[in-house]
């Protein structure tokens, strides 16, 4: 199971509370979050945040409702940072990434509403225990190398690129920007922050000395994921003779240190080289 490490905060700002186990937002279809915006399903929920579907009276009628849980939905630092991911995604516009509508920071239920980008996520993949073959793997990584290099070339970094942040189908995106700085901050980090099992060795080492945290951090943390899908289990140690044309291009974008992976930009050319152009990404969905 992966580990998310907890956000590297402030020395002044305590990091919340552990989230007791319930809670969570009893929201059922038909609830109301604020005026105008119905509940019409619960789509996750993890660490200090729940998602929900909600129709809405404008356009567009369905969006994404970020909720901060019950026992933070007060917590000043909390709301800032559903602020931040806003400002974030409104600065980084892009096709493969969820277009910020609006962060309601004060009544009952503080929330963020986003585009909502229907698909199944890798992570539902990986529970179907169905590994992608070949081409929907390089045209869904594709796709999603383009997106990086688009965040990377804004000076950003995602910081937490894994299979549940991913979706796939024949529009791929990447979710949750709660972790995301400017590349000048990532590169200041003094903890590691992100999931573990998809961090690069200097995301793992944040605050040590060694190479500082950067764009190439999510360049490993994709091709991390790309390749489960690929293998259908771990990765990382796997002999890139056994992992074909696809998987060579991804095990390069695995290198310890960050100045020897491709870029984003490079790892989409590679990719889209031992692509095939017909092969739909729907067989992902």
């Amino acid at each position: 199971m992966s580990r998310t490490v907890a956000i590297d905060l402030p020395a002044t700002t305590p990091a919340p509370w552990p989230a007791p186990r319930e809670s969570t937002w009893e929201l059922r279809p038909g609830d109301v979050i604020a005026p105008g915006r119905h509940v019409v399903r619960r789509l996750a929920g993890g660490g200090a945040h729940e998602a929900f579907l909600v129709r809405t009276g404008g356009v567009p009628r369905l969006a994404v409702a970020k909720l901060p849980r019950p026992h933070v939905a007060e917590d000043p630092h909390c709301l800032l940072r559903l602020r931040s991911e806003g400002r974030a995604l409104e600065q980084l516009a892009h096709p493969g990434l969820p277009r910020h509508f609006d962060t309601v920071l004060f009544g009952p239920h503080p929330h963020m509403l986003l585009e909502y980008m229907p698909g199944t996520t890798l992570a539902g993949t990986f529970a179907a225990r169905r590994p992608l073959c070949p081409p929907v793997v390089a045209q869904l990584g594709l796709a999603l190398a383009r997106t990086l290099d688009h965040i990377a070339r804004a000076g950003w970094v995602h910081l937490d690129i894994k299979p549940s942040n991913i979706v796939t189908g024949d529009a791929p995106g990447l979710l949750d920007f709660e972790l995301a700085r400017t590349v000048a901050d990532a590169a200041g980090m003094t903890r590691p922050s992100g999931t573990w099992a998809y961090m690069p060795p200097e995301q793992r080492a944040a605050g040590e000395a060694g190479d500082p945290v950067g764009p190439p951090a999510d360049v490993f943390a994709l091709a991390m994921s790309l390749g489960e899908a690929l293998s259908g289990h771990s990765f990382a140690r796997r002999p890139a003779a056994l992992l074909g044309p696809v998987g060579a291009v991804l095990h390069e974008a695995l290198a310890p240190r960050p100045g020897d992976r491709p870029t984003a930009a490079e790892l989409a050319a590679g990719l889209a080289e031992v692509a095939e152009p017909s092969t739909t990404l729907a067989a992902a969905a």
